[in-house]
């Protein structure tokens, strides 16, 4: 049998085991409230039919197929056991929706992620306000200019940004909260393991350095055009509000202003007739960004 999987005894490296073979996200929660360290261990073991038998997990038709597949069970051992290797390696941490720390603003998001891969100053992300920043990669020399004094403020106003890490707008707010001593957070649309684009790796170790957080739901090197996208959800997730320097109508960006949107979250812009912003003001969605106070009389009601 292959025990070495089973780092430091954590609850959560089992449930990680049991996502990876590919147990269904319902399954996984009742799992995960109703089993304990050593039942999760049991199962890891073999005995799951315990646990079925005796109705106190229903697993599904699928999940059976799935947990009952010799080949299939030994090969998601073998990779879970590389991968958390990996992870301790890199200090990445495991967070479940369910764990008493999981980020607290995605909890009532639509959608929201049922794991969640973390490296670097985990602790400080529910005790710091945090400014979401989206926008174009290809940021006019005037919004960058504008972005980059707003950062200044915003940090020096004791909040943190969240961002992409993507080339123009999501870099300048990555890497200028850190070169600050801000606190910033990057949201991956890859795995928690590599940085994409790779050129920003130097940026991502600066932000570790400072006492930043990466952060991604995605462990694995396949990345879909999808997982951008669904990453969105996070950035503005994770922020009190949203903040767009300039943006195309016919962008990604255009996905987290409705994720925003949905999340409820409101939405500032800069003022300027990038087409992403006149049609997020012309609809009534967003506020025109003026001043750091702005973000403060979020915290007064």
């Amino acid at each position: 049998m292959i025990h070495n999987m089973i780092l430091y005894e954590n609850k959560n490296n089992y449930i990680f085991w049991l996502y990876h073979l590919g147990i269904s996200i319902p399954t996984l929660s009742i799992i995960y409230l109703n089993l304990e360290c050593n039942d999760l261990k049991r199962i890891y073991d073999g005995h799951f039919a315990d646990y079925y038998m005796s109705r106190l997990i229903p697993f599904t038709q699928k999940d059976i197929s799935l947990i009952t597949n010799q080949d299939l069970v030994i090969k998601s051992k073998q990779e879970t056991n590389n991968f958390l290797k990996k992870f301790n390696d890199n200090k990445v941490i495991i967070k479940i929706y369910f764990d008493d720390d999981f980020p607290k603003h995605l909890l009532h998001i639509p959608n929201p992620p049922f794991l969640l891969f973390v490296r670097g100053n985990y602790h400080k992300l529910n005790e710091t306000k945090l400014i979401a920043v989206a926008g174009s990669r290809q940021i006019s020399d005037i919004n960058s200019d504008i972005l980059s004094r707003t950062v200044v403020n915003i940090v020096k106003n004791n909040f943190g940004t969240v961002s992409g890490l993507a080339y123009g707008t999501d870099i300048i707010t990555n890497s200028l909260t850190a070169k600050l001593g801000g606190y910033t957070v990057a949201v991956l649309p890859g795995s928690i393991l590599s940085i994409i684009p790779s050129a920003h790796k130097q940026q991502a170790d600066q932000i570790l350095d400072s006492g930043g957080l990466l952060i991604s739901e995605f462990y694995t090197t396949n990345v879909s055009r999808k997982n951008f996208i669904t990453r969105n959800r996070i950035i503005s997730g994770l922020g009190d509000c949203l903040l767009l320097p300039e943006l195309r109508s016919r962008s990604g960006t255009m996905h987290t202003a409705r994720y925003a949107w949905k999340q409820k979250k409101k939405i500032f812009c800069f003022d300027n007739q990038s087409s992403g912003i006149k049609k997020i003001l012309n609809s009534g969605q967003g506020t025109i960004y003026k001043n750091i106070g702005q973000f403060a009389e979020l915290y007064e009601n």
